[in-house]
């Protein structure tokens, strides 16, 4: 039997997969895809450079990169913060804004997908195992 390990990355490996798949539709990685949905969510907030390093759970250098790529696709723009000049802000540019409801539909359908044969205190435990799974590592 495999470890919960194994079983979260061969899930992890899946998803990944399958929204890659659907992002390269749009020329997008699906990294980029829930890069673009996490700013839409907060579209009256100022989105940090760091907000997405500590969201997605990866490092500056990484996230310097995709933000890069992004740019260069004029996906979004990046300024320095008014408050803290070492700060990047980050936010859609109208051609990153259009992709919005594309990306947010398919994240919805994708998680009805995921969770149609379970009920909602099944998957609020999930929700709850994976948070704290999370915070853990």
């Amino acid at each position: 039997m495999k470890n919960i390990g194994q079983l979260i990355k061969s899930a992890h490996n899946a998803l990944s997969n399958d929204i890659n798949h659907f992002a390269s539709q749009y020329g997008l990685t699906g990294t980029q895809m829930s890069v673009i949905d996490f700013i839409a969510r907060h579209d009256h907030q100022q989105v940090s450079q760091r907000a997405i390093e500590d969201e997605f759970n990866i490092r500056r250098s990484t996230t310097t990169t995709i933000l890069q790529r992004m740019s260069k696709r004029q996906l979004i723009t990046r300024s320095s913060s008014m408050t803290d000049r070492r700060q990047k802000i980050v936010q859609l540019s109208p051609q990153g804004a259009k992709l919005v409801p594309i990306v947010q539909q398919y994240i919805a359908n994708h998680d009805q997908q995921l969770l149609a044969h379970y009920s909602e205190d099944e998957i609020q435990l999930f929700r709850q195992m994976l948070v704290e799974i999370s915070k853990e590592n």
